[in-house]
């Protein structure tokens, strides 16, 4: 059966390198962002799909006018964030909420308003959310920033338990930084090399997770459910 997939956050980044290899792989994708289209990187042959899902009510209406019960995607891929880098010294409260509704609230509306609708549709999801290493490595100008994503998957667990009953899979993936992206192109020097000094390996090849991700698309995996994987070993 062909894969078909909802990528958020398909602009840049990792969003823009599963968009690309998914459809480049004979898969129905849906890249969805809030950027303007002349902002997007490659996403391959996916349909993109304007919209800016801080936004709840325009999201529901998009997704409910965009899929029928038919062509509503088996499997959600959300991308969303905000990179890290900043001082507590150097930020406010302001901030903070900035980063946490990127990081945690809107990604985490945005997949729990689809798997709303699919339950509502019957239709058994794979839901895949990307946190970061930054939950287990801490270092200065990246607490806030993991703090954040430790909340988004401590959620996305919970969703994992709670919506088990419909058939839903949730995986958390946790990579360290993954080559050719702008976080890790646009990351401070000193946060680089903290990260470095913590990790096995270098910087990850999103093909890697590309990989990883079709696994858990074709193999549906009920064992790895609620579960967080972490790409790049830490000391």
């Amino acid at each position: 059966m062909q894969r078909s997939v909802l990528v958020i956050g398909a602009s840049t980044g990792i969003g823009a390198y599963l968009s690309c290899g998914l459809s480049e792989d004979g898969s129905t994708v849906y890249s969805m962002s809030r950027r303007p289209e002349n902002e997007w990187e490659n996403t391959g042959s996916s349909e993109k799909i304007r919209i800016d899902i801080s936004d709840s009510a325009n999201f529901n209406r998009v997704i409910s006018q965009k899929f029928t019960q038919e062509s509503f995607p088996r499997n959600i891929i959300n991308c969303v964030g905000l990179g890290g880098g900043q001082l507590f010294m150097a930020t406010n409260a302001s901030r903070w909420r900035e980063d946490f509704e990127a990081n945690f609230l809107q990604p985490l509306n945005a997949q729990n308003e689809l798997i709303k609708k699919a339950s509502a549709y019957k239709i058994p999801l794979v839901s895949i959310m990307f946190s970061s290493l930054a939950t287990e490595v801490i270092q200065t100008g990246n607490s806030l920033y993991g703090a954040s994503k430790v909340a988004l998957t401590r959620a996305h667990k919970g969703m994992a338990l709670e919506y088990q009953k419909f058939g839903h899979l949730c995986y958390t993936l946790s990579p360290s930084l993954i080559e050719n992206t702008p976080m890790a192109d646009n990351l401070p020097e000193n946060i680089r090399s903290s990260y470095q000094n913590h990790l096995i390996f270098d910087a990850i090849n999103p093909d890697e997770i590309l990989q990883l991700v079709k696994f858990l698309i074709d193999n549906r995996p009920k064992s790895l459910s609620g579960t967080t994987i972490q790409i790049g070993g830490t000391r």
